[in-house]
């Protein structure tokens, strides 16, 4: 067995040998062919290889590295490009934008602006001037509305000139332009409105200048009368039991009047008018003083008219001692309710005494004056009253059942009245009988 083992074994090694016999071979031939040298110098080739393969690795791994720079710097000037494509664009939309703005508007003068500024600066500064451009057009458009309704607010000759030029044909509606047409038509106003204006403004004005003066004239003849009727009662006495410091006096109410007393605020505008516009063809406009004063006059003549009757304003205003109290009156109706029936007619008989001396003047002219109901004053201020009628030149006739005796003395012709249409004359005596009706004449 041992024996076989080792064939075996033998075998095995013969045939691994013959396994290996061309590497065997190949080696000796290698040997044979220098091979050890030629492995040195290959050694040598092969260190050199991996020298150039490290340097080429480290080279690659640079050039790597650089391209992924140039790459990375490359993509951040595309983004920084991208970024300034779309902001040009953008500012090319926003210069659209500012032209379109601008589209109504032509170019003049030079501008200031460059292509350096940015187009968010030429836009805002286009929007900034168009605000400003909307204000004034606001401002022209609420000035011309004023100046239009000023001028077209009331029927009149200027409304329909006014509306004449500001409707032209063929012209420009918009705000500027009516605007422009508002401009010359007030440069066409002075010579064909305001001469007008004056014309017509001088004509009212001496109107009511001679309006002012008449009713200056009536009051100074009022006034003047008057002087005349204080004179007259100067001459009357005005003395009586419980009536005293009798005056009167004729005077005019015009102050009543609204647009009287407006009247006088205008002496000084007809004077300023006469001055400033003493020709027709004045092209200045009234002052505003003026045009004040006349609204003011206009609206205090609420009826709308001037005319008024000059007698209706005439009254009488006086006052008198009543029994010790002081009473005022301010009209005729006022006097003749001043105090009882007797007194109130002692009043009214003095003031028409007073009218009669100022009708006869300086003449020595006797006044026949017939009434009734003499009896209605006490003796005392009936004996003054006919004593004051007497230095007056007034002579009483009057008719009355119950005079007295004592009364009769008064009267320097007095007749009774009989049945059957008999007249007697009475004449005092000691005793005196119940008589009829009297009638008598004062001395």
């Amino acid at each position: 067995n041992n024996l076989k083992n080792q064939h075996a074994q033998v075998s095995n090694d013969i045939r691994e040998i013959n396994k290996h016999a061309d590497f065997v071979r190949g080696w000796v031939d290698w040997l044979n062919s220098q091979g050890p040298a030629k492995f040195v110098d290959a050694q040598a080739v092969l260190d050199r290889a991996k020298t150039a393969v490290e340097t080429a690795r480290d080279n690659h791994d640079k050039l790597k590295n650089s391209h992924k720079k140039t790459i990375a710097h490359i993509g951040g000037q595309e983004t920084e490009r991208n970024k300034s494509l779309t902001n040009a664009n953008r500012e090319i939309d926003t210069l659209m934008d500012a032209d379109r703005l601008l589209a109504d508007f032509s170019a003049s003068g030079r501008s200031t602006l460059t292509s350096d500024s940015f187009a968010a600066e030429l836009k805002g500064s286009c929007r900034t001037a168009l605000d400003v451009y909307a204000e004034v057009q606001r401002d022209i458009r609420i000035k011309f509305q004023r100046a239009e309704r000023e001028l077209c607010e009331v029927e009149c000759s200027t409304k329909e000139f006014a509306i004449g030029v500001l409707n032209e044909a063929d012209q420009d509606n918009s705000g500027v332009g009516r605007a422009a047409r508002m401009v010359r038509l007030y440069d066409r106003i002075p010579r064909e409105v305001v001469v007008n204006v004056n014309t017509s403004l001088s004509t009212i004005l001496e109107n009511i200048s001679e309006y002012r003066k008449t009713i200056q004239t009536f009051e100074s003849e009022v006034k003047r009368f008057n002087n005349e009727l204080q004179t007259g009662l100067k001459r009357v006495s005005r003395s009586f039991e419980r009536f005293a410091d009798f005056t009167a006096s004729v005077v005019t109410d015009f102050d009543k009047i609204d647009f009287i007393g407006k009247l006088k605020l205008l002496d000084d505008v007809v004077l300023d008018h006469r001055a400033q516009h003493h020709a027709s063809y004045s092209i200045h406009v009234p002052s505003a003083h003026t045009a004040e004063a006349l609204r003011t006059f206009m609206t205090a003549l609420a009826s709308g008219t001037m005319e008024i009757n000059l007698g209706q304003h005439i009254t009488l205003s006086g006052s008198v001692t009543d029994d010790g109290n002081f009473k005022t009156f301010h009209s005729e109706t006022q006097l003749e309710q001043i105090s009882s029936n007797g007194l109130t007619a002692i009043a009214l008989i003095i003031l028409l005494s007073g009218l009669l001396n100022v009708i006869r003047g300086s003449e020595s002219i006797y006044i026949p004056w017939g009434t009734d109901e003499v009896d209605r004053f006490d003796p005392g201020n009936f004996q003054r009253l006919m004593q004051m009628l007497q230095n007056n030149l007034i002579d009483v006739v009057t008719a009355s059942p119950s005079l007295t005796p004592a009364a009769y003395e008064h009267f320097a012709k007095r007749y009774v009245f009989q049945a059957h249409g008999v007249i007697a004359e009475y004449r005092a005596r000691a005793r005196t009988q119940a008589l009829p009706p009297i009638t008598g004449a004062a001395q």
